[in-house]
């Protein structure tokens, strides 16, 4: 990796194997979010939960999965791929 994830990597206490595999979690959710924001997920979805409350308002616990729920009740498949290329393509990380 390089650039900013290596930044916001040093962020984090590094110093025990767990720290580093938690570091790395939280810098790649961070990572997937930032996509999905720029994929313009947000406008038909809501980031809740636990990880969103450790991410927005610094609450001291950990989760590692990311939930999110439709904000149009009416889709019936939805194609959560279509905004895959913009996590992938992370011009930054």
């Amino acid at each position: 990796m390089n650039g900013i994830y290596d930044l916001m990597l040093k962020e984090h206490d590094l110093s025990s194997i767990d720290n580093q595999r938690n570091a790395a979690y939280q810098v790649m959710q961070q990572v997937v979010l930032s996509g999905l924001y720029r994929g313009g997920f947000f406008k038909e979805a809501a980031f809740y939960g636990g990880t969103c409350l450790r991410i927005f308002h610094n609450l001291g616990r950990y989760s590692e999965d990311m939930d999110f729920s439709l904000l149009i009740f009416e889709v019936v498949e939805y194609a959560f791929f279509i905004f895959l290329d913009t996590v992938f393509q992370c011009s930054y990380c």
